[in-house]
């Protein structure tokens, strides 16, 4: 740890291999002096005439094996820790036999494996470290599901022959662990490599409503075909009243009865709302 004084009244402990802060404190003034470090406490003097004594702080060890679900250790495998604010605070790799050993300030952590190769999913444990002591952190990764594809075409509902372009395509697994986005071609073609699992997808393009599939099935090293419609849209129109009239400036909250998926239509000052929908069965609830 490197010692230095500054000008914004603290004293700073600061890593001294990449330069980032273990600690600090706060004196009553500026720190222009020298440390001097003696048996772990660290000797300063501040420009609001004190010398403080400082204990240097023991940064605590985070230590264990990952292996896979056989229970053999894995090498290569990238251990990092991270803060609550999801900054890498100390990172490295496993040895050959699956062993990681990490040095950190005290605290709450994520401690996260990744295998860059991509055949594991990642595993990871909140920790909390206590100062100057050990802990034993074992990581279990999983083999990572095979990969597959799902490809298809965006066409308009109405004129199936009518391909869309441009058209936003997002995709999630039914667990929401798996992610991907991708936007249809000219032709209204799209696709995309997610690993093997359930999906929903969702379709938007600016001209048309969105459109959603469910329970699209996706095998290792195969592809699944769909095919998405997206429908021009219907405006639904309305007035919020009461027994004496328009009400104005209400959320107004529309429900699709088959997705559940709700939109949001704010009544003006003149209690009208408008929202462009989806073809679909819907409830309309205002509030007050």
């Amino acid at each position: 740890t490197v010692h230095i004084g500054s000008s914004d009244d603290k004293v700073y402990g600061v890593n001294a291999t990449d330069g980032s802060k273990r600690w600090g404190f706060r004196t009553g003034d500026s720190v222009s002096s020298s440390p001097a470090v003696t048996d772990g406490t660290v000797y300063i003097g501040s420009d609001d005439n004190r010398v403080y004594a400082l204990r240097e702080p023991q940064p605590g060890t985070v230590t264990g094996t990952v292996t896979n679900a056989s229970g053999s250790g894995l090498s290569g495998i990238s251990v990092a820790v991270e803060d609550q604010n999801r900054n890498i605070v100390n990172q490295t790799t496993t040895d050959a036999s699956g062993d990681y050993s990490l040095e950190v300030s005290a605290g709450t952590y994520a401690v996260i494996a990744n295998d860059t190769s991509d055949e594991h999913e990642d595993a990871f444990e909140v920790i909390s470290v206590s100062e100057g002591g050990t802990l034993q952190e074992d990581l279990t990764m999983q083999e990572a599901p095979g990969i597959g594809t799902i490809q298809g075409t965006v066409v308009n509902a109405s004129n199936t022959s009518e391909t869309i372009g441009a058209a936003s395509i997002k995709v999630a697994d039914s667990e929401f662990a798996n992610f991907n986005d991708t936007t249809s071609a000219s032709d209204g073609t799209f696709s995309m490599q997610v690993p093997a699992g359930t999906y929903r997808l969702r379709a938007s393009q600016g001209n048309f409503a969105p459109d959603r599939i469910s329970n699209i099935e996706v095998t290792e090293n195969d592809t699944t075909q769909v095919t998405v419609e997206l429908a021009e849209p219907a405006k639904l129109n309305g007035t919020v009243t009461n027994a004496s009239g328009p009400v104005s400036k209400v959320p107004v909250i529309i429900a699709d009865q088959d997705s559940n998926e709700r939109f949001f239509a704010p009544a003006d000052g003149s209690g009208d709302y408008s929202k462009n929908l989806p073809p679909g069965e819907y409830s309309i609830t205002a509030f007050k």
